[in-house]
């Protein structure tokens, strides 16, 4: 390999691509506009960052014309989402100047030998200078009054996230007088990703996500330091390592990120189904549509009668599992037995007493993660308890 910004670029570039796919599909397909304009954005990233890492491999005139509209496409879709975020429309001027520079960008860079030329160049630089800047400042000086203290805040982190790392978005402009060793803004792309999907955890603040990204950063620095004092390499390549480390380390913690988000997700959903029911069967069919109740059956009391003892092998919470049974089922007590046959007839590991008036049970097996974890059936049939009883006092039942 030849040219030594080949692989680094390569990296930088398809882990930016994994990393926004991760995002773009968490997302799912939301119903509010704002989120289908951050998916919209995302989306054009991601087909940038492959377009140009597969363009570099294989020089093709289709590929660098398609990598020049999605360059320019992406401060317009900056521009919606801003909108979106500040819930108003960015003043006419503003719209003209970012389409009517798209436009002619766009033209210039499809044009024969002009994709490395240095016109291209430079004009690409001042488009999305000058773009970013506008949507920069028409986010500054927005009406804070308009919007929630949650949305303002929302905001200003992501504008500090953009203002702290513009310098690698400028990366991207290799050229005199400036040996740049690694196109970095994909490595940006990656962070405002993970700060984005940090933020719908309420839990975390500003200070704390600040000190994760600073810690997070660390790790690939030192390790290129380590990696680069052993090699006795220079700066370029050491900065070349680093960023070869960090991406794919941002892309995974986008991932987990992703994945910890949608463990989270059914209990919410469990709350909100709560607040909606008007009764125990509308909460019941509530989880199962939601997925949440996915691998369990409810047993009613006309099927219980043959396990008059069933009950007693429940904990306090209502929870039994096959697991906390004796190993050998000799040493089982009448209780126990009894939650054997019914779990191994119904094909089942764990049971859950949903109402004891009348006595109804559900059992079942886990489906992977979007039947939830344990801790979140165990509340989510907890509820469906509290509700029995809610009924129960409403018809005057003892």
């Amino acid at each position: 390999m030849s040219d030594p910004y080949l692989l680094p670029d390569l990296v930088v570039a398809l882990a930016t691509v994994a990393g926004l796919v991760i995002v773009y599909r968490h997302l799912g397909h939301p119903d509010d506009g704002l989120s289908r304009r951050f998916r919209w954005l995302l989306f054009i990233a991601a087909a940038f960052y492959g377009l140009r890492a597969v363009g570099w491999l294989v020089d093709v005139w289709i590929l660098r014309a398609a990598t020049v509209g999605m360059a320019v496409a992406i401060p317009v879709a900056a521009l919606t989402l801003a909108e979106g975020l500040m819930r108003r429309h960015a003043p006419l001027w503003i719209k003209l100047i970012i389409a009517g520079g798209a436009v002619i960008t766009a033209v210039v860079g499809i044009l024969p030998h002009m994709w490395t030329s240095t016109v291209f160049v430079r004009l690409l630089l001042v488009f999305q200078v000058t773009a970013f800047s506008l949507i920069a400042w028409i986010v500054i000086s927005r009406d804070r009054s308009a919007l929630s203290a949650a949305e303002n805040a929302t905001i200003n982190r992501i504008s500090l996230a953009l203002i702290a790392i513009f310098p690698m978005l400028l990366s991207d402009f290799r050229g005199e007088p400036f040996d740049i060793p690694v196109r970095m803004s994909g490595l940006a792309s990656l962070i405002v990703c993970w700060i984005a999907l940090n933020l719908e955890d309420r839990a975390q603040n500003a200070f704390s996500l600040a000190i994760s990204l600073v810690l997070i950063l660390a790790i690939p620095l030192v390790a290129a330091l380590a990696i680069g004092t052993h090699l006795e390499a220079g700066a370029l390549v050491t900065t070349q390592i680093a960023a070869m480390i960090a991406a794919p380390v941002f892309a995974l913690l986008i991932a987990l990120a992703a994945l910890s988000a949608r463990r989270a997700r059914p209990r919410q959903s469990v709350i909100a189904t709560l607040q909606r029911t008007q009764s125990l069967d509308d909460y019941l069919a509530s989880l199962q549509r939601l997925g949440l109740s996915e691998g369990f059956a409810i047993v009613s009391a006309d099927a219980l009668k043959d396990f008059d003892q069933l009950v007693s092998a429940f904990d306090s919470t209502g929870a039994a599992r096959h697991q906390d049974l004796p190993k050998a089922p000799g040493d089982d007590t009448l209780e126990q037995s009894q939650l054997r046959e019914f779990l191994r007839r119904h094909a089942g590991r764990e049971a859950f007493v949903v109402s004891e008036t009348p006595l109804r049970i559900a059992v079942g097996t886990p489906q992977g993660i979007s039947a939830t974890t344990d801790r979140d059936l165990q509340a989510a049939f907890g509820l469906a308890r509290l509700i029995a009883e809610r009924d129960a006092l409403k018809r005057g039942t003892p």
